[in-house]
């Protein structure tokens, strides 16, 4: 299974704040999604903690540059498979996976869902590729 692949797998998780649990019993967060599609993927050599990440407006970008740079490199052009970071009041605090014109993220509210890219667009902080 492609890291895509192993995305779309976990539409209809539930929300859950830090957590990395997939599946219809488990819960994550957008993180959470972007951890257990490596994992799901085999791109995840080990579990890293990430529940410090908090809701600082440096921390989620910060982190991929930093942990995340064995795994993924920053790119200026989006394209399917890549990991965005979403601008929330003007602060990159969410992310989710570009899948074309799609986006897959976890919403508080709806869980793993699949979006109109379109929509968030606009909201792109940065942009990450898996190696």
């Amino acid at each position: 299974m492609d890291f895509l692949e192993a995305a779309r797998s976990l539409e209809g998780t539930p929300f859950h704040w830090h957590q990395r649990v997939p599946g219809p019993t488990g819960g994550i967060d957008c993180l959470g999604l972007v951890i257990a599609a490596m994992k799901l993927s085999n791109n995840l050599a080990q579990d890293f903690d990430f529940r410090d990440y908090g809701n600082n407006a440096t921390n989620l970008k910060q982190m991929f540059l930093t942990m995340g740079s064995p795994y993924f490199n920053e790119v200026t052009q989006a394209e399917s498979g890549d990991v965005v970071i979403l601008k929330i009041k003007g602060r990159p605090r969410h992310l989710g996976i570009l899948d074309s014109d799609t986006l897959i993220h976890a919403h508080m509210l709806h869980g793993v869902m699949l979006d109109h890219w379109d929509r968030w667009l606009p909201r792109t902080d940065s942009i990450f590729r898996l190696k």
